[in-house]
């Protein structure tokens, strides 16, 4: 009952599950984070099995549920919630968080991204350029992401605005259509010094509608916003932003990954730290 196996068959030396809401499976990020890690592992000799659930309380894990059923050697989970963190830590499967709830366990990791730097440069340009009033805007619920007391601290007065997505546009339109008429509407004596924007289909909205109403960035009003490397919002100047690198955030977590499976050791969580880069839409002073 023997078979030999052809010569050219592959052989995984292990599976891992990229785990990722049903919510962000249209996000340029996570596509471009996953898909990085998914080919380092496999040119590691890992299977990569990426596998959808819902972060709302009550939704749907059954992909998750099934594949915990079978051989798991190691799980990366973006954006995860406490359910997700005690299916996994019930399963026995290791597994590293990216950005969500922070894992306690001997087999689980957190994996963060480090603004601060970014953030640091940020505050210091403004103060160097003479910025007194930012409007900080994000869309639904205001987030854990600011600027606020870094601003505060320098002397800045901070207004944060949280525009609430559009639901009959889908996710992303909506975000950028609820954007958009946001800021059609918004008053120019309501204008700040500079907009800091923490999610780039909201920059997208507000620089249509400045555009719509014939106001110059950076001459009335400077912008600078959170962007992906390689899907920055397009405009006629280049943007001033607090980046993230997909590409580089996905080599260091598949690093991570191999090391945790290979080494017989726990190394050091990774944290992605992100860039302020300046372009045309905040520039320097000369």
């Amino acid at each position: 009952g023997s078979v030999v196996m052809p010569k050219n068959i592959t052989v995984w030396h292990g599976r891992v599950l990229l785990v990722v809401p049903e919510e962000d499976e249209t996000s340029y990020f996570v596509n471009a984070f996953l898909g990085e890690v998914r080919r380092r592992l496999t040119a590691a000799g890992y299977l990569a099995t990426r596998v959808c659930v819902s972060r709302a309380p009550k939704g749907s894990c059954a992909q998750l549920e099934t594949m915990l059923g079978q051989t798991v050697d190691f799980a990366l989970v973006m954006y995860g919630t406490p359910r997700i963190g005690r299916m996994l830590s019930a399963s026995g499967v290791p597994y590293i968080d990216f950005c969500g709830t922070k894992p306690n366990g001997k087999h689980a990791w957190h994996f963060p991204s480090g603004d601060a730097d970014a953030k640091a440069h940020f505050v210091e340009h403004c103060r160097r350029a003479g910025v007194r009033t930012v409007m900080e805007v994000d869309f639904g619920s205001p987030g854990t992401t600011s600027a606020y007391a870094e601003l505060s601290a320098a002397g800045i007065k901070v207004r944060h605005i949280a525009v609430m997505p559009r639901e009959d546009r889908g996710r992303l339109e909506g975000i950028e259509r609820a954007a958009f008429d946001f800021f059609l509407r918004l008053g120019r004596d309501e204008f700040p010094d500079l907009f800091l924007v923490w999610d780039d289909y909201v920059a997208r909205g507000l620089l249509t509608a400045m555009l719509a109403r014939g106001i110059g960035v950076p001459a009335d009003v400077k912008l600078v916003t959170f962007a992906n490397a390689g899907f920055t919002p397009v405009f006629t100047k280049t943007l001033t932003r607090i980046e993230h690198d997909p590409m580089r955030c996905g080599e260091m977590a598949a690093e991570f990954i191999r090391n945790v499976l290979t080494k017989g050791r726990v190394p050091d969580p990774p944290v992605y730290v992100l860039s302020y880069v300046i372009g045309e839409t905040f520039p320097c002073r000369p």
